[in-house]
């Protein structure tokens, strides 16, 4: 990863950085807690979400055992062996994944903490709208797509003729 995020994380769940990174990559890790929040968030997790990463888990580990050589090119360039996965790696790695993939979490945590003072919900909705005059249809006419729509009608042959459809096309429309 650009940032060098990812390797990190990866390096701090090996037991500790191993000084592949350069120091400012190393410094912007260490500011990401995964691997902290991690083992908290999998210990409060209900007794069926533990027992399928846990199954995640051991596949994980059966397949890093029984394909040893189709490891990637870096862990043979850089000698690494990974220690054995659990479930709590698997949290930790979604965290970072989580963390990587919404830029905006920033903004969200302080509109957070905001609406949290505000105990206005009116002041709230002018000051974040959810919506905008450029949400509704131009024609006026409201759509509910979540009902499922009539079939066309089927084509008649006056209609074939005014449509110009080539002739394999009419094959394959009923009569």
């Amino acid at each position: 990863m650009a940032d060098g995020r990812l390797p990190a994380q990866c390096q701090r769940r090996a037991g500790g950085d191993s000084g592949l990174l350069a120091p400012q990559a190393r410094q912007d890790a260490a500011g990401f807690a995964a691997p902290e929040y991690g083992p908290a968030i999998y210990s409060n997790l209900s007794t069926a979400d533990r027992v399928c990463l846990d199954d995640y888990a051991r596949g994980v580990n059966f397949f890093i055992a029984q394909h040893p050589d189709s490891l990637p090119a870096e862990f043979r360039l850089l000698f690494y062996r990974p220690r054995t996965w659990s479930g709590v790696d698997s949290v930790s790695i979604g965290l970072v994944m989580v963390q990587m993939l919404d830029t905006h979490w920033e903004v969200k945590l302080g509109r957070e903490r905001i609406t949290a003072k505000l105990n206005d919900s009116k002041l709230e909705g002018d000051l974040y709208p959810v919506g905008s005059w450029r949400d509704h249809p131009p024609t006026g006419l409201v759509v509910d797509w979540s009902q499922p729509r009539p079939m066309p009608p089927a084509l008649t042959s006056d209609l074939r003729k005014t449509l110009a459809l080539p002739l394999f096309t009419a094959m394959y429309i009923p009569k």
